[in-house]
């Protein structure tokens, strides 16, 4: 029976092709996208579960206070903290610290490599986290490092190296391990570790309390009550530290919750991943009503058929089972399509999303899981209940066409192109407001140029070389003598570099106040050509003089000259601040520079001090002026060669390198971009089917009217006037929905659009002109169609 089932299936759907092909587009185009996205979804909720104790690992961080003002949370803690919670709280069974080193150099003889993310770690790291070590183990004493596979690879070419000798700075190591190269879902990303000890050579104290730079991590013990333990760091605050407060978070949640400064990487967001989320849904529901909406409308033209077999002794059961059967096979030949659709589109995904999925999806327990649940769903939804109603047609609708009218069809099949227009335009108009908040931000005037601006990263030197500022400004000098290059400026940070470039201070004042301002200043060393290479303009006083080096001398900016308490800028010039930072205990204020984005528009303006420094630790800038860029880069590596032979020369674009922090919210909004098309390309197929079913319904109608003398608009009008009133209707549901979306999003920018209100009439009336194309291009043959044709029609 069923083998019989299987033939009439066939021979219906080849027959209705034109239905048939709609359906599995349809089809096949949703549940494409909808494994996509479930799989970047479950990717980003995947971060952290690598490690086998990740239900029981937290990472303290530290909220700041200027008296009861919350300011903002930091990252990183004191290196005491850990230590002393496993002491006193008998929750934490163990700790790890890591301190974020940032660029090093490794040497092997004559063969070097830039590893770019590099840690300080205690050793008891692989029994907190579980990362996967290949080759011998972590470090046992403090001349030794662990490094990565990758690593590995390019500077010995093999992952037999345990025991080989390396060279870090001006210190000779030993390498202790080789690990796996750390996978994509973690937050915590490096290429090498070294002993946490390494941090004394740096000037950092592992066991004192005036600088908090290290990420700490606490095992606790299973089911340890969070909310408690975060009562019991309170008190702890309370009694071992002055304006900050201590706080634990699952590690779990780090990507997807965590917006602190000094994040590791820049992390995800929960609200883009929900968001995502509905979107898959949404379209999968789109994808099924269009099934649904031209599988039920078609049912006009086989009520006959469905009478006679009843007539003819068929019960429902076996007519359920007749439709049932043409839906599951038009679902498996939907699916496999799919499953085609998304192997093929993997390389654009991937390019997209920023992940490297590839064919090892396919080889996941999970992924078949998925698809399996999947399949099984779209095979109830989109089957069950068109064979159940068609299945319902009772025999008299052999004698007339009556079924369409039904008010039950009918109300389900507006209610689907409803729900359908809805999704699509709620997701087009997102899509836009999306596209304008990232143009936005990327064409905002962040109070410097970075147009034009090579940086390269200064050579990772001794810090005891002697030749060590001297080889700076002769290398600087060199590079003004190359054609196209117009200023060469150096510093210790740059606009849209990692925070750990920076220093932190809470502890700046004004020299006569007597309390502290209690916020969080950044910090850090430029030369005399820094401010004008980017075109950072004075509001009031000087800039660096050229030489000598001017000690106890400070540049700051104008959000920093408010939190000070000057009245305007000028005040500000010749007062004593004490910063008690880097170089500098007491400075003068010698200029006050006008604000300048040193982060994303997604900060608030950081009140920033500079000081004056010459030397080759951190960011050489260069301006230039040609756009033939090769030459000039040519000519660049051969005065780095001159200057810092054995070293290896890294480089960049600024603006690059800036936009890069942002790339999380252009990636969301090319898949926005890309979700919206596809959400309007489905909605749209179901609009072509009904059109077209509900023109070849009223053929003779059309005919009539022709004849009576209907022209061209009127019988347009006919056939799309209650389409079109539901694609307005959608509009209005649409909007409510699209503001409460994109207001929740917009909030992780500081500064951000206003949403106009003529975007959502804009976009409708682009959405109501494809669907009244969508309908034109079905209609228009029947229209033009000879009347004397269509009244022939049966």
């Amino acid at each position: 029976m069923f083998k019989s089932y299987v033939k009439i299936a066939l021979r219906n759907s080849w027959r209705d092709r034109f239905y048939t092909g709609l359906n599995l587009l349809g089809l096949a185009v949703a549940i494409a996208t909808f494994l996509l996205i479930i799989n970047y979804v479950r990717f980003k909720r995947s971060y952290e579960s690598l490690h086998k104790h990740a239900d029981n690992i937290y990472r303290v961080t530290l909220d700041m206070y200027k008296g009861s003002e919350y300011i903002g949370t930091d990252c990183e803690t004191y290196p005491p903290i850990g230590p002393l919670l496993q002491q006193t709280m008998p929750e934490v069974t163990g700790y790890v610290r890591l301190q974020d080193l940032g660029t090093f150099e490794l040497q092997n003889g004559d063969r070097s490599v830039l590893v770019n993310k590099t840690y300080a770690a205690d050793a008891s790291l692989f029994s907190v986290f579980s990362y996967e070590c290949l080759r011998g183990g972590l470090f046992s004493a403090p001349d030794q490092v662990v490094i990565t596979a990758a690593v590995a690879q390019k500077l010995f070419g093999t992952l037999e190296v345990v025991g080989k000798p390396v060279r870090v700075k001006d210190r000779l190591f030993t390498i202790a391990g080789v690990m796996a190269d750390v996978p994509a879902n973690t937050h915590l990303k490096f290429e090498m570790l070294l002993p946490f000890d390494y941090i004394r050579t740096l000037g950092f104290d592992p066991g004192g309390w005036n600088g908090n730079n290290n990420f700490t991590y606490l095992l606790m013990k299973p089911g340890a009550d969070l909310h408690r333990f975060n009562e019991k760091l309170l008190q702890f605050s309370r009694s071992r530290l002055k304006r900050e407060v201590l706080k634990a978070e699952p590690v779990k949640d780090i990507h997807l919750y965590s917006n602190k400064s000094f994040e590791p990487e820049a992390n995800g967001s929960y609200l883009i991943v929900n968001f995502l989320l509905v979107i898959a849904w949404l379209i999968l529901f789109i994808g099924l009503a269009n099934y649904i909406n031209i599988t039920t409308a078609r049912l006009v033209e086989r009520s006959k058929e469905v009478s006679v077999r009843k007539v003819m002794g068929s019960s429902r059961w076996a007519l359920v089972k007749l439709f049932f059967t043409e839906s599951l096979i038009i679902s498996f030949a939907a699916f496999v399509a799919a499953l085609l659709l998304v192997r093929v589109s993997m390389p654009a995904y991937n390019a997209v999303t920023g992940t490297v999925a590839g064919g090892w999806l396919f080889r996941t327990a999970d992924f078949w899981i998925l698809s399996g649940v999947l399949f099984v769903l779209v095979c109830l939804c989109a089957g069950l209940y068109p064979a159940l109603l068609a299945s319902a047609v009772k025999v008299v609708t052999v004698t007339r066409r009556t079924f369409t009218s039904l008010a039950k069809g009918n109300r389900l099949r507006k209610a689907l192109v409803l729900g359908q227009f809805t999704a699509a335009l709620a997701v087009i108009m997102c899509a836009a407001i999306i596209y304008q908040q990232i143009r936005f931000v990327r064409n905002r005037n962040l109070g410097m140029n970075m147009e034009q601006v090579l940086v390269i990263k200064g050579p990772l030197m001794p810090a005891n070389d002697s030749l060590q500022k001297i080889s700076g400004l002769r290398f600087k000098s060199s590079l003004h003598q190359i054609p196209g290059i117009k200023t060469v400026a150096f510093s210790s940070s740059l606009p849209g570099a990692d925070y750990n470039t920076m220093n932190t201070q809470t502890d700046v004042r004004r020299l006569a106040a007597s309390q502290t301002t209690g916020y969080n200043y950044y910090l850090y060393g430029v030369d005399e050509d820094f401010l004008p290479a980017l075109n950072i303009g004075m509001l009031a006083g000087r800039n660096f003089f050229a030489s000598p080096v001017q000690q106890n001398e400070v540049v700051i900016n104008e959000e920093a000259c408010r939190l000070l308490g000057f009245e305007n800028p000028a005040a500000a010039i010749g007062a004593k601040i004490k910063v008690n930072s880097g170089p500098i205990d007491v400075a003068t204020v010698i200029g006050v520079n006008q604000n300048y984005r040193q982060q994303s528009l997604k900060q608030a303006q950081q009140p920033l001090i500079l000081w004056h420094e010459q030397g080759i630790y951190g960011y050489f800038t260069v301006k230039i002026t040609t756009s033939n860029v090769h030459p000039l880069l040519q000519a660049i590596a051969d005065k780095w060669k001159e200057h810092f032979s054995g070293h290896t020369m890294d480089y960049f674009f600024m603006d690059e390198m800036y936009n890069r922090q942002y790339q999380q919210d252009i990636r969301f909004g090319k898949l926005v971009n890309v979700f919206s098309v596809i959400t309007l390309f489905i909605a749209c197929l179901s609009l072509l089917g009904l059109s077209a079913l509900n023109t070849s319904m009223r053929t003779k109608e059309i005919g009539i009217r022709k004849v009576m003398g209907a022209g061209f608009r009127s019988i347009l009008a006919l056939l799309a006037v209650d389409f079109l009133k539901l694609v307005v209707l959608a509009l209005v549901l649409a909007v409510p929905v699209t503001l409460l979306a994109m207001h929740a999003w917009l909030q992780n920018f500081s500064d951000r659009i206003g949403i106009q209100w003529w975007l959502f009439p804009l976009m409708g009336a682009l959405v109501l002109g494809i669907a009244l194309m969508t309908i034109l291009l079905q209609a228009f043959r029947t229209i033009k169609r000879n009347p004397m044709d269509a009244l022939r029609t049966e």
